[in-house]
């Protein structure tokens, strides 16, 4: 077993760290530290003329004796030379232990840190060899307290108890060392400066804040009463996008015809810009939304799926179908349209149906109980699958009304029949105009002419 090894301070311990703020700018995160170690029976390690060189574990605790990980601040490991016992080290200089923290700086984040020490005294290995006892307390030296504040503040090192009244002015300050983030709301307040009331003075000269020392969105909405800012506060293009967060211009902030199209640059007002309702139609001259503007659901609005129209091209143009009878799916494209007219013209499967083929037709009104069509229940389907009968889509062929017509003769004399009776016969050539006979065309049509049906979709 090791014999238990003794740690001699020599009143040599000074924290670098701490330095004189008079004499340089930047603090070096080291700590001088000198001490004398010897063997538990008190022999002397390094001998002289033959010092040896051990490797030492330096750490800074929270506790003077827990081992808790939570409770160590700094860790690190040097090789250090021990002459006749003593060694003299910079801690900071080290290299790490593992995982074990390594940030000299926070060694003195806590208001009590103890240094413990393990040193290789056989240099068989470090992990052969306990941590020194007890471990040394680490205290301030003289002055410390006081350049403890000289090389910089942390966040909340400095509060309000500490500064007396008026000890902070406005010279004291550097352009832009209080930003919008070191200020808590409220703490800039409005009103009189001259008012007789302190808590009724205000915080702000008049004038005595520019554009220059506002950052980008530092006033937003929330912080402007509604009519505060007034065209006369504002010089010409001095409140640019970067300048407003989403939503911040409102329509209840603009008075009628206080935006023209000379404001507005292209692509500068877009829908986040604009609140709910913000633009009507009285913000709209007549022409000046074109049908390409309009969203589908408007135009389907205007001219629903299923609508049918007379049409003077060829082709049908785009959203349209010809009404030639094709098979469409239903699902896709054509959906639309065939939720608004389903299989009423056809249908060849369970997911397809037909568009109407007017192609060479007259179109009809649906009968309904109307009783103009006398044949309204004897209708066929335009196509298999179709509807019939008094109903959008059924057909019927071309028909003549039933009719007859007088048939006149003129008699030249009478003759026997050869049954004994004499009968008037006719003459061989009929009166003119007093005969039947075939005449006409293909059809029986009015006037007409064609024109294409299409189908919106």
């Amino acid at each position: 077993m090791k014999p238990i090894h003794s740690l001699l301070l020599v009143p040599l311990l000074s924290l670098v760290m701490a330095g004189f703020a008079h004499s340089q700018s930047t603090v070096p995160s080291l700590m001088n530290y000198q001490a004398r170690v010897t063997t538990g029976a008190g022999a002397v390690i390094g001998a002289a003329p033959t010092p040896v060189n051990r490797l030492v574990h330096f750490k800074f605790w929270k506790s003077p004796t827990s081992t808790a990980p939570a409770d160590l601040l700094y860790s690190e490991s040097q090789t250090v030379t021990i002459n006749n016992s003593d060694f003299s080290v910079l801690i900071g200089n080290g290299g790490t232990i593992g995982s074990e923290p390594h940030i000299f700086a926070n060694a003195f984040n806590n208001a009590d840190v103890h240094l413990g020490i393990t040193v290789d005294l056989n240099d068989d290995g470090i992990g052969n060899d306990t941590e020194i006892t007890p471990r040394q307390q680490i205290v301030s030296t003289a002055f410390a307290m006081r350049a403890k504040v000289a090389e910089g503040v942390d966040a909340g090192a400095i509060t309000d108890t500490m500064l007396g009244a008026n000890a902070v002015t406005a010279n004291k300050l550097a352009a832009g060392a209080v930003t919008f983030e070191k200020m808590f709301l409220g703490s800039i307040k409005g009103g009189n400066d001259a008012d007789a009331n302190p808590a009724s003075r205000g915080s702000i000269l008049d004038g005595s804040i520019t554009s220059f020392d506002l950052g980008d969105n530092a006033v937003t909405r929330a912080k402007l009463a509604d009519n505060a800012v007034g065209s006369a506060e504002i010089a010409d293009a001095n409140v640019t996008t970067a300048k407003l967060d989403t939503d911040a211009v409102t329509q209840v902030k603009m008075a009628d015809n206080s935006v023209g199209t000379n404001e507005i640059l292209n692509l500068n007002v877009t829908t986040a810009k604009l609140a709910d309702n913000a633009v009507n139609s009285a913000k709209i001259a007549d022409g000046q939304v074109a049908l390409v503007d309009l969203v589908a659901a408007v135009q389907e609005a205007l001219c629903p799926p299923g609508t049918i129209v007379a049409y003077g091209g060829t082709t049908a143009p785009p959203g349209w179908r010809l009404c030639n009878g094709d098979s469409l799916p239903r699902a896709g494209t054509y959906n639309a349209l065939f939720l608004a007219i389903s299989v009423n013209f056809g249908s060849s499967s369970s997911t397809t149906f037909n568009v109407p083929d007017f192609r060479g037709r007259f179109l009809r009104g649906v009968d309904g109980t109307a009783n103009r069509d006398p044949d309204k229940l004897a209708r066929a389907a335009m196509n298999p699958g179709g509807l019939t009968n008094n109903a959008v889509g059924s057909v019927q062929l071309d028909q003549f009304k039933a009719h007859d017509h007088g048939l006149k003769f003129s008699f030249a004399a009478e003759g026997d029949d050869g049954s004994g009776r004499y009968v008037p016969w006719p003459s061989e050539n009929p009166v003119p105009g007093q005969t039947t006979g075939s005449a006409g065309g293909n059809e029986t049509r009015p006037t007409n002419a064609y024109v294409n049906y299409i189908i919106k979709f």
